[in-house]
């Protein structure tokens, strides 16, 4: 996996970063709630924190 991901790294002309996420243990069906949610929220945080994304004014978090 680790080779695969440097090789989409060279391969792209920009200097914009690559997330490839894997999972153990799913196939091509069903995924569970918790499941969808850590793959939401790694989405969101990876293009929160490479779009300069900050949290509003006096969020907790």
């Amino acid at each position: 996996m680790r080779k695969f991901t440097a090789a989409l790294q060279h391969a792209t002309t920009s200097t914009r970063p690559i997330l490839l996420r894997t999972e153990t243990d799913v196939g091509h069906g069903y995924r569970t709630a918790s499941r969808w949610a850590d793959l939401a929220a790694d989405t969101l945080a990876f293009c929160a924190t490479h779009t300069g994304l900050t949290p509003p004014m006096g969020a907790s978090m």
